[in-house]
Parts: structure tokens; sequence; C-alpha cells
């Protein structure tokens, strides 16, 4: 102060500016305070951001399991009854339409209010962030969601994406979206310091969040799972798959070279919006390469598969769940369904992709054997075996019947419920009856002939730890019901148990043709099973004991066992390295069998065997499992399958491959 200036003088003057700022400091409160009083609160019960009123208008979407289960409480209920609601709890209300929904919402406490089919709804005089014409394509969303009380000024408006997303299948997911897109869902206090309630609240719709975010990564994994797949695939440089991506099948040679691919899509899709699985298409297709089209498949890479419409249509819905058996040749199909009968097509002889309906079998249980084209007798009427089939009826045990085709002569039906048709004109006929006994893996020798194998229990004081049944292969004749030829295990694989059957060659025993090299009986390959894994057997029957069989099936009297010794067969063990087989096949045109060869517990691969002998030679090679070969018609190459299991899902599918035939060394 200066000299001037009394006390009393410099006392005023600061008890003025004292005076001053205090009135600021009232004004700013006052200020404050007037903001704090006029501006717009949430009424009623706490805002919860976790609970959702949802307001429907039609349909019967389950809510609580897509929005519970993201950690969301529901109320769900039409707008008509949520609005009657609002009127009897806010009768002093002047709000009208959506604007008392919301008021509702708040007095309640819940934190947003999904609304279903927003384009049909009157959103007139609310504040909203963006605005409706913000939003594009309205018409075309299926959810909008405001937020409401405390976190509502404005209401804050998201929308679902428009259409809906093929790989989704979960309804009411718009709304997970819709919700989700709320800035207030997500909002922290402070972004580096959550509070304990915060993080308790994101921990609560967590799966919500993953619902929301893993949908967008889906297309990415679709493409590595594929990309992933065709690596594993082109691992064989030799073989050709046969089918685009994403599609599973199998593949069926044709007499005339060509191959029958019959093959449905996978679809991709998910279920629970955080991960994808696979499922099949709608409907099975019946496809075709035709030999030129196999060998340009391997000369310029190019698939062809032409369309079979001659078979079924072309195609079978899926939802008819069909099951597709087939003839050893394939040239013959059946395709049975849940409802109604199994039809059986025979191919037309000749070049292309042409089949014509044949006849029916009942659908109940396995079809049986269908018959391939075989071999005529001399003097005979050409095929009349349609299928062979095995049916265990109690107490008699399991009985093998055959169905013959109107061809024959024989009255055309079908087998009765039991799988045995009646004695009395009907189309099956009972070759035989094996008491206590399990009966598979027919085969065909000829148009009277099968051959089948058997499996009979010991009796418990004649069991051991490693035989506890007899096996044995039966020939049974459709000339002579009742009688057959039993050729035991031990006669050429003492203490195996045989798994798998397959015909190398018909007998070769009455001829006067000067190229017939030796004769012999019916050249089986067999699967035998022991303690150290299974091996491939080559088994031939006698000429003589084979004609001492067939002279019993045309002289008069009963059917009955007929039996032969040791020494009149020959057995030789394939060299198979080793190796454990499955899933037999044999060429007399390639002059070899192919099998799935098993090392352990490593993926079994594709070999090959010549059938005079000599080393396996080994198709494939990789880390998944191939198996199902089948040589083309004229032996060159070899159709298989090989199981993938894609990062998609953990359940393998097959996809139908071709690969020529290993040259023998």
């Amino acid at each position: 102060m200066s000299a001037d200036d009394t006390e009393v003088e410099v006392f005023v003057r600061g008890f003025r500016s004292r005076l001053w700022l205090l009135a600021l400091l009232v004004v700013v409160g006052l200020g404050a305070a007037l903001w704090t009083g006029t501006r717009e609160r949430g009424i009623g019960a706490p805002d919860d951001r976790r609970r959702l009123m949802v307001v429907t208008q039609a349909g019967d979407i389950d809510y609580y399991a897509v929005l519970e289960r993201g950690g969301f409480a529901v109320e769900v209920d039409s707008y008509a009854d949520w609005e009657a609601s609002a009127r009897a709890e806010l009768p002093e209300s002047e709000a009208e339409g959506v604007a008392l929904v919301l008021e509702l919402a708040d007095e309640r406490g819940f934190g947003f209010v999904v609304f279903e089919a927003p384009s049909t709804l009157d959103f007139d005089g609310l504040e909203l962030e963006p605005s409706l014409d913000a939003i594009d394509e309205l018409d075309a969303r299926d959810y909008a969601v405001l937020s409401v009380g405390d976190l509502a000024f404005p209401h804050h408006l998201s929308v679902d994406d428009p259409g809906d997303d093929p790989l989704l299948r979960i309804p009411g997911y718009g709304a997970i979206q819709a919700v989700l897109r709320q800035p207030a869902v997500s909002a922290r206090e402070d972004d580096e310091r959550p509070t304990v309630e915060e993080l308790q609240y994101e921990d609560a719709i967590e799966v919500a969040r993953w619902m929301y975010e893993r949908p967008t990564t889906f297309a990415a994994a679709i493409e590595f799972a594929q990309a992933s797949i065709d690596a594993t695939l082109s691992e064989d440089p030799h073989a050709r798959t046969l089918l685009g991506p994403l599609a599973a099948g199998s593949a069926l040679p044709t007499p005339d070279g060509g191959v029958l691919v019959v093959h449905h899509a996978l679809d991709v899709y998910s279920d629970d919006a955080r991960s994808l699985t696979l499922g099949v298409g709608e409907s099975m297709h019946f496809g075709y390469l035709s030999p030129d089209a196999v060998a340009g498949l391997f000369e310029t890479g190019e698939l062809e598969l032409a369309s079979c419409a001659s078979l079924a249509g072309g195609s079978i819905e899926m939802d008819r769940e069909p099951r597709i058996e087939a003839a050893i040749d394939g040239s013959a199909l059946a395709i049975a369904t849940l409802a109604g009968e199994a039809r059986i097509w025979r191919k037309v002889e000749g070049p292309g992709c042409v089949w014509r309906e044949h006849a029916s079998l009942p659908a109940s249980g396995s079809v049986g054997v269908l018959a391939p084209r075989l071999r005529a007798r001399a003097g005979g009427q050409g095929q009349q075996t349609l299928a062979a089939r095995v049916v265990d009826i109690e107490p008699q045990g399991a009985t093998v019947a055959v169905w013959l085709d109107a061809e024959s002569g024989v009255d055309e039906g079908r087998i009765d419920e039991r799988g045995v048709g009646t004695s009395d004109g009907g189309s099956a006929l009972e070759l035989l009856r094996l008491p206590e006994a399990e009966v598979g893996a027919l085969v065909f020798i000829d148009d009277v002939q099968l051959a089948l194998l058997s499996r009979t229990p010991l009796p418990p004081e004649q069991q051991t730890t490693t035989a506890r049944a007899e096996h044995a292969i039966h020939v049974l004749d459709r000339r002579r019901p009742g009688a057959h030829l039993r050729i035991p295990t031990d006669f050429f694989a003492q203490g195996r148990a045989l798994h798998e059957l397959a015909l190398v060659s018909p007998a070769v025993i009455a001829t006067e043709d000067p190229q017939v090299g030796e004769l012999h009986g019916p050249r089986f390959a067999v699967r035998a099973a022991g303690v150290s894994g299974s091996e491939l057997i080559l088994v031939e029957l006698g000429a003589q004991a084979w004609q001492t069989f067939e002279d019993a099936m045309v002289a008069d009297g009963e059917g009955g066992l007929h039996t032969l010794t040791p020494d009149d067969l020959e057995a030789r063990v394939v060299d198979t390295a080793g190796r454990s087989v499955e899933a037999l096949t044999v060429s007399t045109r390639a002059g070899a069998l192919a099998y799935a060869a098993v090392d352990g517990a490593l993926p079994s691969e594709l070999a090959v065997n010549a059938l005079d002998g000599g080393p396996a030679r080994y198709l494939s090679n990789n880390e998944v499992i191939d198996t199902l070969p089948r040589f083309t018609a004229d032996g060159r190459y070899l159709v298989y399958v090989t199981m993938v299991r894609s990062s998609l899902s953990p359940v393998p599918y097959s996809v139908p491959r071709i690969a020529p035939v290993p040259a023998a060394e």
C-alpha cells in the first residue's frame, strides 16, 4: 500500500475483492445447481446395463436362449402388452407409443430396450443419436436398441446388420449385434482403472462379447481350414481329388471304365456365434467321370464331373437320410431312405452314366450285398440273382437268403419283414441257416453261388485267451438250398479270425479252351487277424475237390454240409511288409489286390500287391487315413477316400480321390 492509504481503506478494498470472489463462487455454484436440477434424469429403479427389455412384434424367437446365453437378464413381451403395462403403472404419464414403453423401462431399471422390426414403429418425438434418417436400409434391419434412463440423453440408437448372415443359425442373433453396439455397454468411468463393479459386469457379459466379435473371424477361419486341407491332400502328388472344396462323398468305379461320384456339399455354420461346425448340404448328388474325363484329369488337372440325371433324377434330399449301397463292380446301386423301400438301380451296359430303376427291397436295416454283373453258367438263363442278405432270426440263428429279380421267372415280390420270403412263389430264396453263428462278408462267385464268412462261439470249456470262436469260409449254391461247403480257418490260417473276404477269380474246372491254363476252384483273398495283427492270405480250392462239390449241387438228393481236406487247398500269405490290412479289394484286370495298410497307430495308407507275388507298392503317404480302395474297370486306377478332419470340426469327412496304380518294380 502507498503511504497515503489508511489502514481502513486497505481493509475495505480487500473486503470488496473477497466479496466479489464470493459472489463469483456463488453464481457458479448456482449455475451448476440449476443445470443439475434441470437436466433429464432416469426415474424409478437404478438402471442396470445387464437388464434388457425385449419388445416383440410377432414370431416365437427364444430370446432367453440367445441373450441370457450372452449374460444378460431378459424380460420379453409383445409391444401391445408392454404398452398396456406402462399405462397401468404410469397413469399420469402423457407419453404415447414407444416413448411410453421407454418410460416404463426407465421406471423398472432396464438399461436397454430391444425392438423387433424397427421400421414398423413410430419413433417421432424422441431425441435419438444417431437419428433414424442416418440409418441405411432401416427396412432390412430386424432390431433396434435404445438406451434408457441415465444411459439415455439422448437415447442412443443401434441396429443390427441388414439381411441374414449365412454362417449364423441363431434366431435372434441380430439382437446381440444391436445391443453390443451400444456405447454404454462397454463404457468405463476410467479406461485405465476399471472398478470392481465394472469388471464383474464385463465378466458377466463376456459370452455376449464373444458372440458379437468372433463371427467377424469366421471367413478367415474357413479359408484357413480349406488351405490346410489342400496342403494335406497335396502330399500325394500323383493323386487327384474328385470334388471341389468343402464337399464330401465317395467314388464308385463303373463297368464302362468311368467313375460314379456320390457327393454332397459341406454346410459350414455356427449355432452359437462362437465356433463353426460342419453339416451336410441340402442334397446328395450323383456325378460321373467318363473314362476320357479320368484321363483328362491326370493330363490337364481339370475336373469335369458331369451330373448323372438318369440315376434318381441326379440328386436326393439329405433330410430323407439316404443310404447308398453298391455292387462291387459298380453295376448296381441301392438307394434307401427313411420312408419307403430301397430302390435298386442297374447301370445300362455301354458307355455313359445311364441307369434304370430295376426293383425294390424293404428299407429296414441293410439292403444286403448287391449282385454284380455275374458270369452266367453255360446253358443257364444269365444273371438271376439281385441281392443276398443275412438275417438273424431267433432261435434259428443266422439265415442267408438271396433275392431273385423278375427276369428269373420267379414272381416279383419283396423280402418279408424278417428278411426271408415265403415258399409259395415269393422272390426270396432261403439258402442256409447256421444256428448260433454270426455270418457276414457275402461275396458272389457267379450267378448261382456265393461265399461268406462265419463265426461260431466255442463252448466255454473250449475257449482260450486267443480262441473264443470257430471261423470258416462257406460256399452256398442257389441250386441246392441248405447245401454248403465249409472250409475251416484252421485249414489255412490256424488260430486266426476271419474278417474280410474277396473273390479273386471263379473256378475253372471243365473247359476245352486251349487258352485256359491250370484248372482250379474259386480263388479268394482273406483278411485273417491274430494277436500280432492282421495278414492277407490267398486261398485256392483244388479243381478236383471243387468238381466234387459241383457234382453234388446238380445231383438228386437233399442239401447238406460238404467238406474237404487241407490237402484240397493252396494258401499263400501276401507280403504286406508286416503291416495290418483292411478294406480289401481285387482286380484280375490289374492282376493285383489293394488294401489299406495300417502300421501301428499311424493312419492307414493304400498299398497294392501283385496277385502272383512280390512286395507291397504304396500308393499314398500322408498324415490322414486313406481307405476303401476300388480298382477302375480297366485296372489302371484306384479310387478311394481320404478321411479329412478340418480345423472347423473334430468330425472327419470323406473326400473321394483317384490315383494311378503303381507299376510293378
